[in-house]
């Protein structure tokens, strides 16, 4: 095959609305499993140059039988437990870099996007050096028998503090939730751009 044209064939679903104990992409019509068109047409196209399967964890077995014959193509690889699974952001933040492509493959946890958002991140920075702060007081107030418990008390709330900025700010990076193949196009045209909280990472 020739070219650089990648095609994602996404058959993880397990048929539930067409019923039956067999999902429908390995149902036998004509004497072949659904699946099996569906890859030839692609493995077959001279301008498409890798074609890549995403299946469902349980279906390696299924899927290798329904495909034996055909022209080589990439391994499968699982997708979720249903057709996708979505990345979204789960604090705001602009987009910094974008660290894989459309077709890669990439592993559970693996960073795909990172953002930015400068006042989480400036609010970490103070809230750490206020900690620093407070921590020498309550020591100095300890081996000089002070007001103790009132600095103990602020430097519990300020590493308390701490460690939930820092978990918002690790969130700044967003991971794959599955083994996959990265389906979204364009996903460089990101950069630059903002994402509300909650907001999917795509392209308009």
């Amino acid at each position: 095959m020739t070219g650089g044209v990648a095609a994602v064939i996404v058959a993880g679903g397990r048929g539930q609305r067409a019923g039956g104990d067999v999902p429908k992409q390995y149902r036998l019509v004509a004497g072949e499993a659904v699946i099996r068109p569906a890859l030839r047409t692609f493995v077959d196209h001279p301008k498409i140059s890798a074609v890549q399967p995403v299946i469902h964890v349980e279906d390696d077995a299924a899927c290798e039988a329904a495909t034996a014959g055909l022209k080589p193509f990439r391994s499968p690889v699982s997708g979720g437990s249903t057709r996708q699974a979505s990345v979204r952001a789960a604090v705001e933040g602009r987009v910094l870099h974008v660290l894989v492509d459309e077709g890669q493959r990439v592993a559970a946890g693996q960073p795909l996007v990172t953002l930015e958002n400068l006042d989480l991140e400036s609010e970490l920075a103070r809230v750490r050096a206020d900690l620093r702060v407070a921590s020498a007081r309550a020591t100095q107030s300890q081996m000089r028998y002070g007001d103790f418990g009132t600095a103990e008390r602020e430097r519990l709330r300020l590493s308390q503090e701490d460690r939930s900025l820092s978990e918002k700010t690790a969130k700044l990076q967003l991971v794959s939730p599955i083994d996959g193949v990265v389906a979204t196009p364009r996903l460089h045209d990101l950069i630059g751009s903002h994402l509300d909280e909650g907001a999917r990472s795509r392209p308009d």
